[in-house]
């Protein structure tokens, strides 16, 4: 009798052990008891501004805009009646300019404030992170962005894999993946005056479904590709979701179109999801890597300073890369992809000059005229990487001189 019972304990313990990792590892459900997201800022430009609220069920919601000065005139009006992801854009905007747009009705009531970006040159600061997707430690990516107003970003690069993927419900943007990872994580203060500029990553877009949400919830991204100028800095997003193979010459020549565009450009930065120089299990396998030669070649020639990517779940920065034998600036490239992911082991290489491991992090740019200033930080708010490009009055950057000689393909 006795060994029965000791035999019923243990069984019943075991059944307990492996609720509570059952528990642990289902999926939330946070993601039923919101109504309503949002709203947020899907684009904001020198002349434009894109505002977006998310309805579960229908109701009347009103949004207006109007300028912040005082007794500001109304600048544009919408009114929703049914659910669905509803988008109010406004153009002719004024540069460098405040705003206001009151929310009423749905459950969404407030009033925020946002600024159009600066067309003439102009000192700003902006915030790039990634792989921030899990839904069972999203309390790491919210401990981070809990961080970012004491930096007052003027916006937010995300470096992709905002979602897990298809069998976490990211085709539903009420299910708990859109829920957990993106809209619980970020303060909704932070989120309704403050862009956040995306690229697409691999766990973003795995099946039809979900890439067409994805392309609703942020109607930007539809073209894959596209550029925004903050300043005097032009911002160029690349669709490499999966592999810097995927850098072909369609990209190539729109790089090449929207470089010409803005020929007086002070500062130049991509950034893309897939890291061509990296030295974790991505970095060291050529189908992630391949082509990588001569991406660089043509940043090289865009005159780019800096590259944001993820994919790889670490902090790494590379030693100012330039292909053998070129002329110009070398390109820096930094790996910002641990925000609540697994992190990765990451295998020191040459080409790279700074590793942080284990440590969930985000990037603070700061951007004057002459400097160029980025400083890592990792959940507590503490500097965990610190790095400076200075200009000379001819766009000659401080490693031009120095830089790493990479072969030609």
């Amino acid at each position: 009798m006795k060994r029965i019972i000791i035999a019923t304990a243990v069984l019943l313990a075991g059944f307990v052990v492996f609720g509570a990792i059952l528990l642990f590892y289902l999926p939330s459900s946070k993601s039923t008891t919101r109504e309503v997201l949002g709203p947020y800022i899907s684009w904001l430009d020198d002349h434009s501004a894109e505002i977006i609220l998310c309805t579960k069920h229908n109701q009347e919601v009103d949004l207006v805009l109007k300028s912040a000065t005082p007794g500001g005139a109304m600048v544009g009006r919408s009114h929703w009646t049914h659910a669905g992801i509803h988008q109010f854009t406004a153009d002719g905007l004024q540069a460098d300019t405040a705003y206001v747009y009151e929310i009423s009705g749905g459950g969404a009531d407030g009033e925020y404030v946002i600024r159009t970006a600066p067309t003439a040159r102009k000192d700003f600061t902006f915030i790039a992170y990634g792989d921030s997707q899990n839904d069972t430690s999203s309390h790491r990516h919210h401990a981070l962005t809990m961080n970012f107003g004491r930096h007052r970003p003027d916006f937010v690069i995300s470096t992709g894999d905002l979602l897990q993927g298809v069998s976490k419900k990211g085709s539903d943007i009420f299910g708990e993946d859109w829920v957990v990872n993106v809209f619980d994580t970020v303060p909704q203060e932070f989120f309704a005056t403050i862009p956040f500029f995306r690229t697409i990553g691999n766990h973003d877009i795995e099946s039809d479904i979900k890439e067409s949400v994805f392309f609703n919830v942020f109607p930007k991204l539809k073209d894959y590709m596209y550029e925004f100028v903050w300043g005097d800095a032009q911002f160029l997003c690349l669709y490499l979701p999966e592999s810097v193979l995927g850098y072909d010459e369609k990209q190539r020549t729109w790089l090449r179109e929207k470089v010409k565009s803005r020929p007086d450009a002070r500062w130049r930065i991509a950034y893309f999801h897939v890291p061509p120089w990296a030295g974790g299990k991505h970095g060291q396998n050529p189908l992630a890597y391949g082509g990588r030669e001569k991406l660089l070649a043509d940043l090289v020639e865009a005159k780019v300073d800096l590259v944001f990517n993820g994919h790889e779940h670490a902090y790494e920065r590379t030693r100012p890369l330039i292909p053998d034998g070129a002329a110009g600036n070398p390109v820096v490239f930094v790996v910002t992809g641990l925000a609540g992911v697994t992190a990765y082991k990451i295998d020191p290489q040459p080409y790279l000059s700074k590793i942080v491991t284990g440590s969930d992090h985000f990037c603070v740019v700061d951007v004057a005229e002459n400097t160029l200033r980025l400083t890592a930080y990792d959940s507590k708010d503490q500097s965990i990487d610190q790095y400076e490009i200075r200009k000379d009055a001819v766009g000659k950057n401080s490693f031009a001189d120095a830089a790493l000689p990479v072969k030609r393909p």
